[in-house]
């Protein structure tokens, strides 16, 4: 183990996994009902048309525009929601 300034080293997650896996049908509900789309930040239909194509292909490909979607959407409700 090395301390602080060590080398680092990367660890590699499934998240595009999950993405095109078990969180598939929660992460379209999570920004289709969320405060982006409502304030009209992103707009709907051209996401889930993105992410579908994303998770339909057979590449397992760049999930980074989907956890950019995910966490604005975490911040948004996080500081603006109503009960907030």
């Amino acid at each position: 183990m090395t301390g602080y300034g060590g080398e680092k080293h990367s660890v590699a997650t499934p998240q595009r996994e999950w993405i095109k896996g078990p969180l598939r049908n929660w992460i379209r509900d999570y920004v289709s009902e969320g405060l982006l789309v409502q304030r009209t930040i992103i707009d709907r239909e051209r996401f889930l048309m993105d992410f579908d194509a994303y998770v339909n292909s057979a590449n397992l490909g760049n999930s980074f525009f989907v956890w950019k979607v995910l966490n604005l959407e975490a911040l948004f409700r996080t500081t603006f929601s109503k009960s907030s």
